[in-house]
């Protein structure tokens, strides 16, 4: 290949380093908490998986960004403009920085200013609980536990969803309205509890595996463990009553629900 090949060749593999990081720059810097893909082996955030994808292709951009210094119109430009091959490296080594501080929780990141609840999971191996400040779609780790409002939760049984398959989609169907209470005794789930499980088999994808109903005074919400290949997503919805309709939350991966604390951005 000729010096001018070679040239072209560089401009082109560092544009494209370019365009892959504007593309995984923006979920992360403007926090989407999507999930793009939520029955694949990682379903990640889209925030996430920006973030991951930059820490993969660091090195390969700063060794482009490197590349296309030493060898683009060496001799021809002066030192100082053929030094801005090396801003995109820059920006992404910024930016996978605070995508590492953003994972490990050492800053918050960009999370609105109204708080709607705080919530305490537990893990289904080790017990170890974890306390979130939860907005909607988002949230953050807090990391001291906080005093938890009197509720009560009910357990839907299994056999009160039947899932069925439409369209290629999994879709669920209300054939039950029991459930358990918090000492386990089956009750009839009263009018209010049976337009928010109608609501759920309305608007739910995916076989539901587990469906927790938290009553918090007048506020109602649902945890929903579903049946999906290769992850256990776990989301948490409110209950508007008015719109009959299931706000989501927040999505976790194989969390047991323990506690909630309401607070007034969800009133």
């Amino acid at each position: 290949m000729n010096r001018k090949g070679l040239s072209i060749f560089l401009i082109l593999l560092n544009a494209l380093g370019i365009a892959c990081l504007i593309y995984c720059a923006v979920p992360l810097i403007l926090n989407d908490t999507a999930v793009p893909n939520p029955d694949s082996m990682l379903a990640l955030e889209r925030w996430d998986g920006g973030g991951a994808l930059l820490t993969i292709g660091l090195l390969p951009l700063l060794a482009a960004n490197i590349l296309g210094f030493l060898f683009i119109a060496k001799g021809q430009i002066r030192l100082k403009y053929r030094l801005l091959f090396f801003l995109p490296g820059l920006i992404c080594t910024l930016l996978v920085l605070y995508y590492l501080l953003l994972s490990f929780q050492v800053i918050p990141g960009f999370f609105p200013k109204t708080s709607l609840a705080n919530v305490t999971l537990k893990d289904p191996d080790t017990g170890k609980e974890t306390h979130y400040e939860i907005f909607e779609g988002e949230r953050r780790s807090l990391t001291s536990p906080f005093e938890e409002d009197p509720i009560e939760i009910y357990s839907a049984d299994y056999n009160d969803f039947t899932a069925y398959i439409e369209d290629g989609k999994v879709l669920n169907r209300l054939t039950g309205t029991k459930l358990s209470d918090g000492d386990g005794n089956l009750i009839e789930a009263d009018e209010e509890l049976q337009r928010l499980m109608t609501c759920a088999a309305r608007g739910l994808e995916h076989d539901i595996w587990e469906f927790l109903i938290i009553r918090d005074g007048d506020d109602l919400f649902a945890y929903v463990k579903l049946n999906v290949n290769w992850s256990d997503p776990c989301d948490l919805y409110r209950y508007d009553p008015q719109n009959d309709t299931l706000i989501h939350l927040c999505r976790w991966q194989n969390k047991d629900f323990s506690g909630i604390r309401v607070l007034e951005g969800a009133k």
